[in-house]
């Protein structure tokens, strides 16, 4: 599954290493949306929409964004993972988690300098 997202997020870059780490099937390409050739790889998406959100394209399904974009990286990772996206998938939570990310991501460059102080 390709998945594009924010470079320059430390937050963004730490969730997408830690998820490298546990594919262990290859199952994931993750590209950051700052890439020169974007067009080639996610037709149809544009810079601007991929610096709002994470875009997720399922083999042979449409793409997801957002909360439901990181509900299918966590449903393509093994063990735990595959099960808390199938939950939180499930009406009303994916709102919630809908909800959450657009205020994470809002903030998300803020949340990042945060998190480099204090760990």
């Amino acid at each position: 599954m390709k998945v594009i997202y924010d470079g320059d997020c430390p937050v963004c870059q730490g969730l997408v290493a830690y998820a490298r780490a546990r594919d262990h099937e290859g199952a994931l390409d993750f590209l950051p949306y700052q890439i020169d050739n974007l067009a080639a790889h996610a037709p149809g998406l544009d810079p601007q929409a991929a610096s709002q959100a994470l875009y997720a394209f399922p083999e042979g399904d449409l793409p997801v964004r957002g909360a439901r974009g990181v509900l299918a990286v966590m449903g393509s990772l093994p063990g735990l993972w595959s099960w808390v996206a199938r939950l939180l998938s499930l009406p009303p939570l994916v709102w919630l988690a809908e909800g959450c990310y657009r205020l994470f991501a809002r903030s998300r460059y803020r949340i990042g300098a945060w998190l480099r102080y204090w760990v």
